[in-house]
């Protein structure tokens, strides 16, 4: 790395030496992102049931509220499996989450 030479290489470039990779440094292993939360099956737009209301979107391992609602972004953390959980103005609330993510009925009461 740098300016600084190879003192073998440097001494002798006549031969067709190969370069040997160092053990741990130089592979073709791909190491995978981390999978999305709960596989993705949360993202998207959230409606409240019983009146329709657009609540806002589910993004990556956040809650992305309408303008209406005036909150920044809540971090959803997965509690278990089944379970989410989100912290809103100062208040944890857990989620059960129902099939592949299509209900999410809170601690609160709410259902989603």
């Amino acid at each position: 790395m740098g300016v600084a030479g190879c003192k073998p290489c440097e001494e002798d470039t006549s031969t067709n030496s190969q370069i040997t990779p160092i053990a741990g440094l130089a592979t073709d292993e791909v190491v995978p992102k981390a999978g999305k939360f709960f596989s993705g099956k949360l993202e998207g737009k959230w409606l409240r049931q019983g009146d329709n209301v657009l609540l806002g979107e589910i993004k990556d391992e956040k809650m992305l509220w309408e303008q209406i609602y005036q909150h920044g972004p809540s971090v959803l953390s997965a509690v278990n499996e089944k379970t989410i959980a989100l912290n809103l103005e100062g208040d944890r609330h857990e989620g059960a989450v129902y099939g592949e993510g299509e209900k999410i009925t809170w601690s609160d009461g709410e259902v989603w």
